[in-house]
């Protein structure tokens, strides 16, 4: 693999092969980044600008193709903040069944597009008062059933 494949899958990687904002992030210009790709003289500078702007690589993949693209750290930082996404997602999830249509709605497009659905807190606080007012309910009801339960064990055996 040659050294513009490798930077071909950075790309890939940091803007999923969107080639204007990839040069803005490392301060190229969109021509200097097509010449690098179609293969032309890839000096220093440019591996120092890309390992300057993105740490997680890894040096020895970059300039010899050994090993991973993405050096062991680098995949404990991915992990985080996919489990803090996943997290934020739980949290709002127990609030399905209090959600009116429309907040449905927003809460399936955010997960879809791979977003923590962002509500306010007021909105979170209405439907934590349902909850409430639901376990309420259901506490009535079992204590209700429960007592009713009680008393038909304590009633008097037929003769």
């Amino acid at each position: 693999m040659e050294m513009k494949d490798r930077l071909q899958e950075i790309m890939e990687y940091k803007t999923g092969g969107k080639q204007t904002p990839f040069a803005k992030m490392l301060g190229w210009t969109p021509q200097y980044l097509k010449k690098l790709l179609s293969g032309g003289n890839f000096g220093l500078q440019p591996v120092i600008t890309l390992l300057a702007a993105f740490p997680e690589i890894d040096a020895r993949w970059l300039l010899l193709g050994e090993g991973r693209m993405l050096s062991p750290g680098a995949y404990t930082g991915i992990r985080q903040e996919m489990y803090a996404h996943i997290q934020g997602v739980l949290e709002l999830e127990r609030f399905l069944p209090y959600m009116n249509p429309n907040e449905l709605h927003e809460f399936e497009q955010s997960v879809v597009m791979g977003k923590v659905p962002v509500f306010s807190p007021d909105t979170v606080a209405g439907w934590q008062g349902r909850a409430d007012e639901h376990e309420k309910e259901m506490n009535v009801k079992f204590a209700t059933a429960s007592g009713k339960s009680d008393d038909l064990c304590r009633q008097k055996k037929a003769k």
